[in-house]
């Protein structure tokens, strides 16, 4: 796979720097996804997952670097330009109104030339029987399945989900992460996601990359990392978390960070 430079990419974000009052949180990051492509962003917790989509989406403007969809570089725009050309995210939390029905989410949400209600109800058809609740009453995986779908339904270029997966027993992610397969074969939407089930999440994804305190030091095809589970399990840890953790699966004791002997 090509380097996420070279790529002929709808997203393509080189050298970002982003984070909170001029302090950053993700560093020097570059990663690219193609239309009908899904591409998974993983890593632990405080990683710099939910910064670099939030700074994609327009909710925060880039430290330094560049965010370019569809050729046109978009770093710093407002979210509600970025929604106007076709960039829509599912965000952490979903951000539902619950006294409005999943028409009504709908209904809100369309735009010209947007996906049709019977299109939409193909991809997520649980989701048919919901259409006149309102979404407070929906379950958990009936409101994540509003979420996308609200966020699809202005047909975008580039999707971008973050935690599909939170609070989610995962019987019910197991049904949820393939439509983001579906939206990107049918709908030949570039699809990025954020997920702490990571099997799951290679079982769907053609990429992947992973961040470790905000740098990223993974990357590859899914069919690859899958079976590669030391690499990412390194990636997640850090080189002294491994060493460590390797030891107590040995029987010892852990090295202390730093002492010879660690990897």
């Amino acid at each position: 796979m090509p380097a996420a430079s070279s790529v002929a990419a709808e997203l393509r974000v080189e050298g970002l720097s982003a984070g909170y009052l001029g302090t950053p949180v993700v560093r020097d990051l570059s990663l690219g996804v193609r239309r009908g492509e899904v591409v998974a962003l993983l890593g632990a917790n405080g990683a710099g997952k939910t910064t670099t989509l939030a700074t994609i989406a327009g909710l925060l403007a880039p430290l330094r670097g560049t965010v370019h969809v569809g050729g046109d570089d978009v770093g710093g725009r407002p979210a509600y330009r970025l929604a106007r050309s076709g960039v829509s995210l599912v965000p952490e939390g979903r951000a539902l109104f619950f006294g409005l029905t999943t028409r009504e989410h709908l209904r809100l949400a369309r735009s010209r030339g947007g996906v049709p209600d019977g299109e939409l109800l193909e991809l997520l058809p649980e989701l048919r029987k919901c259409l006149d609740r309102k979404a407070g009453l929906l379950s958990g995986g009936e409101q994540q399945m509003l979420a996308v779908s609200r966020a699809l339904v202005s047909r975008p270029r580039l999707l971008l989900v973050d935690e599909l997966s939170l609070g989610l027993a995962p019987v019910v992610v197991e049904r949820l992460l393939p439509v983001l397969r579906r939206v990107a074969d049918e709908l030949d939407t570039a699809v990025l996601f954020v997920e702490q089930h990571v099997a799951l999440a290679l079982d769907v994804a053609d990429r992947a990359y992973v961040l470790s305190h905000g740098r990223l030091v993974l990357e590859g095809a899914a069919s690859d990392l899958r079976h590669r589970r030391d690499l990412l399990k390194a990636s997640y840890l850090g080189e002294a978390g491994y060493a460590a953790e390797q030891a107590v699966a040995r029987g010892g004791s852990p090295e202390p960070a730093g002492e010879e002997g660690s990897v």
